[in-house]
């Protein structure tokens, strides 16, 4: 399935490629309602786990977003 992501959800992909390539291991995004962030997530996350083969954890609080 090909996802095809808005302005605003690429530079936040970039921005995140960009400070993991710095070094930074723990990423945070933070946008309003409704604008993509689990896209964002599973885009970064592909993208990683292509790169490293490595894994992606993904964490939500369960009982805003969970139930």
């Amino acid at each position: 399935m090909v996802t095809h992501l808005r302005p605003y959800q690429r530079l936040a992909l970039y921005h995140l490629r960009r400070s993991l390539e710095a070094g930074a291991w723990r990423q945070y995004i933070d946008l309003p309602t409704g604008t993509g962030k689990s896209t964002i997530a599973a885009s970064f996350g592909a993208l990683r786990l292509k790169q490293t083969q490595g894994r992606v954890l993904g964490l939500v609080h369960r009982q805003d977003l969970a139930l």
